[in-house]
């Protein structure tokens, strides 16, 4: 699902981020402009945190504590616009998919483990039994694995 981006001015941008808007303006003097709106330029969330990277790689010998700051604030921002756009996928459904797959692939290596394999490796030397575990590994774990990536995937 594809979201609509928030595009801000840098004056707009600096009073939401609590930050000077003349630095803000020095900050995006040369970053190409998202989009246009009349003569200003808009800027994403994406775009913001580019051009912080970029001023903290030219900042490296003097670290600047506002430039971090900022930096958390821009991610705070972008998190919030992801749960109100409705793209961020709440922890507990990712948890509860997991839950439901870890319990019956435990439930498998359980039954295989205690009931099945016993009696069918009694007379079997070790590279056998080896091989029935690496069948067993290749085929239905794997394909547990993938049906919940598959099912959190669809979230």
């Amino acid at each position: 699902m594809k979201t609509k981006t928030k595009l801000k001015t840098s004056h707009r941008w600096a009073t939401e981020l609590k930050h000077d808007r003349a630095n803000m303006a020095r900050l995006l003097a040369g970053v190409k402009p998202d989009g246009r709106r009349g003569r200003y330029k808009l800027f994403a969330a994406s775009t913001i945190k580019r051009a912080l990277a970029a001023n903290q790689q030219r900042k490296r010998a003097r670290r600047d504590l506002t430039d971090d700051l900022l930096l958390e604030k821009v991610r705070g921002l972008e998190l919030r616009n992801a749960i109100s756009d409705g793209t961020l996928v709440p922890c507990s459904k990712v948890s509860a998919i997991f839950d439901s797959h870890i319990r019956q692939l435990n439930d498998l290596i359980h039954r295989k483990l205690v009931d099945e394999w016993p009696s069918e490796c009694a007379g079997l030397d070790v590279q056998q039994i080896r091989l029935k575990v690496r069948k067993f590994i290749d085929t239905d774990i794997a394909s547990g694995m993938a049906r919940m990536r598959r099912d959190i995937e669809r979230l």
